[in-house]
C-alpha cells in the first residue's frame, strides 16, 4: 500500500515538473533524448556493458544533454517474468547519473537470467527526454560447467552400473 502511494506521488510530480517546463517553453525545443544511455557494471564506470553474471550489479549510466540545475528522472526496469520495478531520482547540477535497483530493491533478491528492459524518463532544467536499453543477466559459467559435469556423471555411473548387472 505505501508502495503505491509513493510511486503515486512521484508520478504526480513528475507531472507537475513536466507542466512547468512545458508551459515555460517551446516543448518540441525541449524535448531530447539522453546523450548517452547504456548498461555499466558500477558507480563512474562509463564501458558500457550489456552482459551481467548473476552476482554483478548493473548500473544505468545517464547522461543528459547538458548539466541541469534541477532534474527528476524516472527508470522502469522489467525483468525477463514480466515484473517491473521503478525508481525515483532528483539530481541537482549533474549531468552524468547512475542508477541502479539498489536505490529500494535488493538486487540479489530479484534478479532474473534472461533478458532485461530498462526505460528511463528525464524532466528538468536540462529539457524532457526518453530512452531505452537492454541488457541480460547470464548464469555463471562456472556454475553451468559443474552442473553439466555434476550430470555426466551421474549418467556415466548409472550406465555402469545397468551395464555390469546385465
Amino acid at each position: 500500500m505505501k508502495k503505491n502511494i509513493s510511486i503515486r506521488l512521484m508520478l504526480v510530480i513528475f507531472s507537475v515538473i513536466l507542466t512547468t517546463v512545458l508551459l515555460t517553453s517551446s516543448a518540441m525545443a525541449w524535448f531530447d533524448t539522453f546523450e548517452e544511455m547504456y548498461m555499466v557494471d558500477a558507480v563512474d564506470s562509463t564501458v558500457q556493458q550489456d552482459i551481467f553474471q548473476l552476482d554483478e550489479i548493473p548500473y544505468l549510466y545517464l547522461k543528459l544533454p547538458e548539466p541541469a540545475f534541477l532534474n527528476f528522472t524516472i527508470t522502469w526496469w522489467w525483468s525477463p517474468s514480466g515484473d517491473d520495478y521503478h525508481t525515483f531520482d532528483f539530481s541537482s547540477g549533474d549531468q552524468e547519473l547512475w542508477i541502479s535497483l539498489e536505490n529500494g530493491y535488493s538486487w540479489m533478491d530479484i534478479v532474473e537470467v534472461g533478458d532485461w528492459g530498462v526505460t528511463a524518463a528525464f524532466a528538468g532544467t536540462a529539457g524532457l527526454g526518453i530512452g531505452q536499453t537492454v541488457f541480460s543477466v547470464v548464469p555463471e559459467p562456472v556454475s553451468s560447467t559443474l552442473f553439466l559435469v555434476g550430470a555426466a556423471s551421474l549418467g556415466a555411473r548409472r550406465f555402469w552400473k545397468k551395464r555390469k548387472a546385465a
